[in-house]
């Protein structure tokens, strides 16, 4: 009897041309994917940051029905107006109460300084709300040792109230103003020792910015940069050798354009003689230190009196920027500016 063996079936393997091919097509779709990723998960990082806008635009409003009026931007000095007398508490702290963070407010001691040892484990809390996602955490410490607030408890923020054009730390005095421990006047919604009410923005809630983004600069150093419950105005900490480059805490300023770059050029020679026209120069223009910016591309979300969030273009006019930024010059502003 003959036996019959059973049919052998080759199978045929992919040659080592086609598994390449294969994987060249895989990279292909990865590399065309990453980027749509990447989109989406900074759409929802851009949300989030709204969000928070928009939560602190009902905070501000809740206080104002609560106390006739809008926070001081920054509590810079309290009577009898000595150099003892230097609160530096932020309109940020002010409003914690009202951001889901009662019991953060009720641990401020308020009739302490924001230097006080007594405020320092509240002021060294992170609240998430004042940071935006698509921000750089700095990974600290906020007060490095050597540093000016080597022992004031700080921690970052994303957000600073818009104090308009005119610059408030150079020049801190006017005899003009002594209710207000002769401080400077500016001309946005939140400035220094002076705070306002809804009837005092004559140009307008829906054309007032009130908060704006001042992120961290990209490749700046992993050391405080904007605290939300001290408000000073410091030399950028661990720049290079050589630099003179500053920064304000709590607010900014409209001078330079959006998205302006960090300068480590000293910023006072730009400011003398005249804080009132500084931002008229050009050097002012580009020191993005003291404006508001974003990781956001190609612009900075913003609040407005009237509690809205806009997402305003760094290539914005500048004249209209800095209109949108006072509150009580009267500048007609068209909604298609913007």
């Amino acid at each position: 009897m003959v036996r019959r063996h059973p049919t052998r079936t080759s199978g045929r393997g992919f040659t080592l041309i086609e598994l390449l091919v294969v994987i060249a097509i895989i990279a292909v779709l990865i590399a065309l994917l990453l980027p749509a990723v990447q989109s989406a998960r900074e759409a929802a990082r851009r949300s989030q940051c709204v969000n928070n806008l928009k939560q602190m635009g009902l905070a501000l409003h809740n206080y104002e029905s609560s106390y006739g009026a809008f926070p001081v931007g920054l509590n810079r000095y309290v009577p009898p107006c000595t150099a003892n007398d230097n609160s530096r508490h932020t309109m940020f702290a002010a409003m914690l109460q009202y951001v889901e963070q009662g019991n953060l407010f009720n641990g401020f001691n308020f009739s302490r300084y924001a230097n006080s040892i007594t405020n320092i484990t509240v002021q060294e809390t992170r609240v998430a709300s004042y940071i935006c996602p698509s921000d750089q955490t700095s990974t600290g410490p906020l007060n490095p040792p050597g540093g000016p607030l080597q022992f004031i408890g700080v921690n970052q923020s994303s957000y600073s109230g818009v104090a308009g054009k005119i610059e408030l730390f150079r020049y801190r005095y006017s005899t003009a103003n002594a209710a207000n421990c002769n401080h400077l006047e500016g001309d946005g919604a939140f400035v220094i020792s002076f705070n306002y009410n809804i009837a005092s923005l004559t140009d307008g809630t829906s054309n007032t910015f009130f908060i704006g983004e001042t992120s961290r600069f990209i490749g700046q150093p992993a050391s405080w940069q904007n605290a939300w419950n001290y408000g000073e105005w410091f030399s950028v900490v661990n720049q290079p050798a050589g630099g003179a480059g500053s920064t304000p805490m709590g607010i900014a300023y409209l001078a330079a354009r959006p998205n302006s770059k960090l300068s480590l050029a000293d910023v006072t020679p730009i400011i003398d003689p005249d804080p009132f026209t500084w931002y008229q120069k050009p050097a002012a223009k580009e020191y993005g230190n003291h404006g508001f910016r974003s990781l956001h591309p190609g612009g900075v979300n913003f609040l407005f009196g009237d509690g809205s969030v806009k997402f305003i273009k760094q290539t914005i006019n500048l004249n209209t920027y800095q209109a949108l930024g006072s509150r009580n010059l009267g500048e007609v502003i068209s909604a298609d500016a913007y």
